[in-house]
């Protein structure tokens, strides 16, 4: 697995779960065939396509500069608590 796609796949995961949104939620929107296709990005067990990445990104709303940088700028940037609900914002 080339490194951008590793980052990606740990950055997914840390948008994905800090907009409140699942694996399959994400499959669905982004017109991925299966969950597993997902969770296979995610567990570093299958790289993405170009096109997925954008897809994914536009869905997370998430610039694709974001989700290939260095992954703990990423989880401080996505992983604030909301003082009111007490819910992960971004």
């Amino acid at each position: 697995m080339k490194e951008y796609n590793r980052t990606f796949a740990i950055n997914l995961k840390v948008v994905r779960e800090a907009r409140g949104m699942t694996q399959s939620e994400l499959s669905k929107k982004a017109n991925l065939k299966l969950v597993s296709r997902v969770r296979s990005i995610e567990d570093f067990r299958a790289d993405c396509s170009l096109q997925e990445v954008i897809n994914i990104c536009n869905i997370l709303n998430v610039p694709m500069e974001s989700m290939i940088k260095h992954t703990a700028e990423v989880k401080i940037q996505f992983q604030t608590k909301s003082p009111i609900t007490g819910k992960i914002e971004p």
